[in-house]
């Protein structure tokens, strides 16, 4: 059987209210649609920007179609947060490039979101750029002090004597994808225009992985950041998580074993001493 040939499609759109206002900062994932099986995740999700416009990359990999299938059958739905606001229609059989605009009953009452609200949303892999669900992500701020031990700190324990800024966290889901939004007020006053951030990928206290630093360049609007993503090298967490805590833990283990090889030594001098006594 001939090996599939890997297909790209390239999914856009623009999601606005009912008064033909550009929604922006909401949620958009694209799916196949199966009515027998389960659905498949297209590509990523991500955020409208300050037109309402959403884009969304996927391969044929993200489907599993029938024999007869042509193309993916693909919808959207539209999320505000984790609220579900509305879903399209089926475009069954669809084309390497897709279009879905879709009118949402929803008024953003929040003048200032363009303003005041940050969304950045990204996927964490292995290095064969294999999707890793349930994943912890925390999104920081680095500012000029941190900026220096961004790329060598090893432990989220760390973050407060080296001034890294907490923004956000959350896991990801089962396609590996994350989204975190913040506020203004969560990074430095100091700080003006956009922030600069990185996503860590932790495993209890120690950073297993982490982005590239973003620039302003990176932001779509003024509030979307997307594909800020993250390559694990090692997913042996267990053994990652010794090696980075070796500093500390190395050495309450060693002590630890001291004291039991001192009370051993003690239990076999104590049997030999009142052995001999006896």
């Amino acid at each position: 059987m001939a090996k599939q040939q890997s297909k790209s499609y390239f999914l856009s759109g623009q999601i606005t209210s009912i008064q033909n206002k550009p929604l922006a900062g909401l949620i958009i994932r694209a799916f196949d649609y199966d009515p027998t099986t389960p659905e498949d995740q297209l590509g990523e999700a991500v955020v409208t920007n300050a037109e309402g416009r959403y884009s969304i990359s996927f391969t044929n990999k993200d489907f599993t179609g029938s024999e007869t299938e042509k193309g993916p059958d693909v919808l959207i739905r539209v999320y505000k947060d984790q609220k579900l606001l509305t879903e399209s229609d089926v475009k069954y059989n669809s084309k390497k490039k897709i279009e879905i605009n879709l009118k949402v009953n929803y008024i953003n009452n929040d003048k200032n979101i363009n303003k005041n609200t940050f969304t950045v949303s990204g996927k964490v892999t292995n290095l064969a750029l294999e999707p890793l669900p349930k994943q912890e992500v925390i999104l920081v701020d680095i500012d000029l002090l941190s900026a220096a031990v961004y790329k060598t700190i090893t432990k989220v324990s760390d973050f407060k004597k080296t001034k890294i800024e907490v923004l956000g966290k959350t896991n990801t889901n089962a396609n590996g994808a994350y989204i975190i939004s913040f506020e203004r007020k969560d990074f430095a006053s100091q700080e003006r225009g956009l922030p600069d951030v990185v996503a860590f990928v932790v495993y209890e206290d120690a950073i297993v992985g982490r982005s590239r630093l973003s620039t302003k360049n990176d932001w779509l609007s003024e509030n979307v950041l997307q594909k800020l993503n993250v390559k694990l090298e090692n997913t042996n967490f267990k053994k990652f998580n010794r090696i980075y805590h070796s500093d500390a833990s190395y050495h309450a283990i060693s002590e630890r074993s001291k004291i039991r090889s001192l009370s051993i030594a003690w239990f076999h001098r104590s049997n030999t001493i009142f052995g001999a006594g006896g």
